[in-house]
């Protein structure tokens, strides 16, 4: 399992600067960011370290969903990678629950 590294601080300041620079990114889209960033602090369970580690591998994902010239197309790219992203960040997690259930 991960266990973050610095104190709880480092992480949420760096949602912070995170959140203002996607927002814009996210604004040229077309896209709404607030409702987006929701959804994800809501799957990820609202974890600090999660919602962190979402965001720091969030580039990638715009830099590929910008070249797509059809919106629909994009925002398909952009719900698949972040289903993807959300499953991979907490399968750990979901694995050790699902063992503990069935001890």
């Amino acid at each position: 399992m991960k266990v973050p590294e610095f104190e709880k601080e480092f992480y949420v300041d760096g949602i912070s600067s995170m959140c203002i620079r996607y927002e814009k990114a996210f604004k040229m889209m077309g896209v709404p960011w607030k409702k987006f960033y929701t959804a994800i602090c809501k799957s990820l369970n609202e974890k600090i370290f999660y919602i962190w580690e979402f965001l720091c591998g969030l580039d990638p994902v715009l830099a590929e969903c910008i070249m797509i010239p059809d919106k629909i197309k994009m925002l398909e790219k952009l719900k698949i990678s972040t289903q993807m992203r959300i499953y991979n960040i907490t399968k750990e997690e979901r694995d050790l629950d699902f063992f503990l259930k069935h001890i």
